[in-house]
C-alpha cells in the first residue's frame, strides 16, 4: 500500500473561449484561458506481479482573462475570473521492471 501526492502547474486550454465582437461594432472582447496550480492526493496498492491501482482526488485551479477594447485597440476594461474544479480518479497501471 502507498500514499501519493502531486503538486504542479495546470496548463488549461478551452477551445470554446474565442474572440467575441459586440453587436454595435464599437468594442471587441478578447478572452483567453490560463492555467494555475494543480494538486492531488491519493492512496494505492501495488500487487506482486506489477499491477497498480490507486484512487486519487485532484483539484485544478485556472482562470479566464477578459479584455474589452475599442476599435483603436485601447484597453477599456480588463478582468480575470478564477475558478477551480476537482475530480476523483481510479487509475490502473502496470509497473515494468527493467
Amino acid at each position: 500500500m502507498f500514499v501519493k501526492g502531486d503538486f504542479a502547474y495546470n496548463a488549461y486550454f478551452s477551445p470554446n473561449i474565442k474572440q467575441v465582437d459586440a453587436t454595435d461594432d464599437i468594442y471587441a472582447q478578447f478572452k483567453k484561458s490560463k492555467g494555475g496550480l494543480y494538486y492531488a492526493f491519493g492512496v494505492g496498492y501495488e500487487f506482486l506481479f506489477g499491477l497498480v491501482f490507486d484512487l486519487t482526488y485532484s483539484i485544478y485551479n485556472s482562470s479566464i482573462e477578459t479584455i474589452l477594447k475599442n476599435k483603436e485597440g485601447a484597453i477599456l476594461k480588463k478582468e480575470e475570473s478564477d475558478f477551480s474544479y476537482s475530480c476523483v480518479g481510479l487509475n490502473v497501471g502496470y509497473k515494468f521492471k527493467i
